[in-house]
Order: C-alpha cells, then sequence, then structure tokens
C-alpha cells in the first residue's frame, strides 16, 4: 500500500484552497496526481462535484477497479492584495 499526499494548490495567484484526496486503486490506477490536481483545479469553485467528475474522468479513461472518490475541500480564499 502507498499513499501521497497533495495538500495545498495555488489556483491562479488570488485563489488558494487547501484539499484532501482519498480514493481507491480505481481512480489512481489511471490518473497521476497531476491529473487529478488539474481536474481540481477546474472544479474546485463547485467542490460537490470535485469527485463525480474524478470517478467519471477515470471511468471513461478504462479503470478496471472499484472507483470510490471523496474530495474535500478545507478552505477557498481570495489572497490579501488580490
Amino acid at each position: 500500500m502507498k499513499a501521497s499526499s497533495d495538500v495545498s494548490l495555488d489556483v491562479n495567484e488570488s485563489n488558494v484552497f487547501n484539499f484532501q484526496v482519498m480514493a481507491c486503486d480505481g481512480l489512481w490506477d489511471v490518473m497521476s496526481s497531476a491529473d487529478v490536481i488539474s481536474i481540481i483545479k477546474d472544479t474546485v469553485k463547485e467542490p460537490g462535484i470535485c469527485s463525480q467528475i474524478l470517478a467519471t474522468e477515470a471511468s471513461e479513461r478504462g479503470s478496471r477497479g472499484k472507483i470510490i472518490v471523496n474530495v474535500s475541500v478545507y478552505s477557498f480564499f481570495q489572497a490579501s492584495g488580490s
């Protein structure tokens, strides 16, 4: 079993958020951390759909495993000076 963490991401220099992705191999077998971050970056303003979009993308990429995805967004704020 392996685990890695991508904790924080700067969306566009003015929006910053922290998130956690918990997912089965069905996601990680077909997507890299960079792929997942890219999708979250595009959907973070609607956090309720991040998990659904990631699961759909894994399925479309041909995942053969169980696809269970949970994305938790802990904070989303405008950086000062923006």
